[in-house]
């Protein structure tokens, strides 16, 4: 990787003016002088040329590129980004950028629609590349925060903006600022950067074969697979058996025979392997959350759609064999919205049969996943 020392704006605004008065008679430099406005104006082009070199530098490996540059690198090697499911586009999206309050105020606040957002407004990079709000968002009077929608301002999908990145904004409103908890991609219907980058990295062990790695990477490299376990020795020396867990609302039958043949140019000679998919487990839940204050319908139907979605999104998110976590699951039902105060789960039931509620342990080729989710809001 080419080295070169990077310098801030300030650094070879300092080291240019003591040039300018250390090799020339110049001696009037300070702020608002003649030779101090040319000085800053070649300076702030050569602080420009330094963030655009570092960007693009980044781009160009596996570690730190971003959008259509990982994409391109990843051609290399025959793997693309994958497209996520409705579901985990709602997860991406949720939560990911919010503006806030350090203080609430007596009165509410409304952010219009179109207001501009950024990265660091001092580097070049970042001002080419901004989002901006796609709806009003309204913070009522003691209240401190509200999540916004987001739509880049750019054609190009080079650039990600990273978690806690995008800090600054045109809005005139006093006291209020903003960040993003999470990354916000131009893609928001594929694979994260993350996860594509992990999955480019581990190709080399696909390529080189006869591994379990090997076998795993290129069932996950079929479209439609979201993930695959591997069991050794299940029925005697010389098998394995892989257990692959595709997208819902997929073509199942020719996702597993699509991903059964990459496997199989991939794995050992003389070894037999058996595929199978994951025995499904509905998981229904019927749940009451306790809102303060909640007297209007539209309240309630936020409030509920949120946990609802919390909910999905944490048992779609279980593996095969992945337990199901009762406090986590209370802890994700509070947490989707700052107005849920108490939480009561009615009933558990699994494939129709009724369950106590506590943790829930499924077999290793068994999944749990979400199945009728129901939502009231109580009463304090």
């Amino acid at each position: 990787m080419p080295a070169y020392l990077r310098k801030s704006r300030a650094e070879v605004l300092t080291e240019a003016v003591e040039k300018l008065q250390k090799n020339t008679t110049i001696t009037s430099v300070g702020p608002g002088s003649i030779a101090r406005a040319i000085v800053e104006s070649v300076t702030s082009e050569i602080g420009d040329l330094y963030d655009v070199l570092d960007f693009n530098i980044t781009q160009t490996y596996i570690s730190t590129a971003t959008g259509t540059a990982l994409d391109a690198l990843g051609t290399l090697y025959g793997v693309t980004r994958k497209e996520v499911s409705d579901l985990a586009i709602v997860d991406k999206s949720m939560g990911s950028f919010i503006f806030y309050l350090e203080t609430p105020k007596s009165s509410g606040v409304l952010i219009p629609k179109g207001t501009n957002v950024y990265t660091s407004l001092t580097s070049y990079v970042g001002r080419q590349h901004s989002f901006s709000t796609t709806q009003e968002n309204f913070i009522p009077a003691g209240r401190t925060r509200v999540y916004a929608a987001l739509s880049p301002n750019f054609v190009d999908t080079v650039y990600t903006a990273g978690p806690n990145t995008l800090t600054y904004h045109d809005s005139t409103i006093s006291g209020l600022k903003c960040t993003n908890p999470k990354g916000i991609s131009p893609l928001p219907g594929h694979e994260t950067d993350d996860d594509f980058r992990i999955r480019l990295i581990k190709q080399i062990r696909v390529t080189a074969a006869g591994t379990m790695d090997a076998v795993r990477f290129a069932g996950l490299s079929v479209p439609n697979v979201r993930d695959v376990t591997i069991t050794q020795v299940p029925y005697g020396m010389g098998s394995f058996e892989a257990i692959i867990v595709p997208e819902q609302n997929q073509n199942v039958r020719q996702t597993i025979a699509s991903a059964k043949l990459a496997m199989e140019r991939v794995k050992p000679l003389g070894v037999r392997m058996f595929t199978k998919t994951p025995t499904i487990l509905a998981l229904n839940v019927d749940a009451t959350i306790f809102v303060p204050g909640a007297n209007t319908s539209q309240i309630s139907e936020t409030v509920i759609s949120r946990a609802v979605v919390g909910i999905r999104r944490y048992l779609e998110g279980l593996m095969p064999g992945s337990p199901l976590v009762y406090n986590r699951l209370i802890q994700i039902i509070i947490d989707s919205s700052e107005s849920v105060r108490d939480v009561s789960i009615n009933s558990l039931t699994i494939n129709g049969s009724p369950q106590l509620n506590k943790n829930y342990q499924p077999k290793d080729d068994e999944q749990l996943t979400s199945g009728n989710i129901v939502v009231n809001v109580g009463s304090n």
